[in-house]
């Protein structure tokens, strides 16, 4: 594990966000995802935090796992 910059997004999230944080949450979550800043956009753009390589590459295969089921 390895203290990386990751970028802050702001505003509310869509449901589908939700959906996909629970995933996250449960398989990978130390993976390189930005991070909710709230809803008020501050200059602050980017925050530490613990990232994992085993937790990228398990998004990675997620998302193009996915990305195949939607093709069917």
């Amino acid at each position: 594990m390895e203290v990386k910059q990751v970028r802050i997004s702001y505003g509310l999230p869509s449901r589908a966000f939700f959906d996909y944080a629970e995933v996250r949450s449960e398989s990978f979550p130390n993976c390189d995802d930005s991070v909710l800043g709230g809803c008020i956009v501050r200059e602050i753009t980017h925050a530490e935090k613990n990232v994992c390589e085993q937790c990228n590459t398990a998004r990675d295969e997620w998302r193009k796992a996915e990305n195949d089921n939607d093709k069917d």
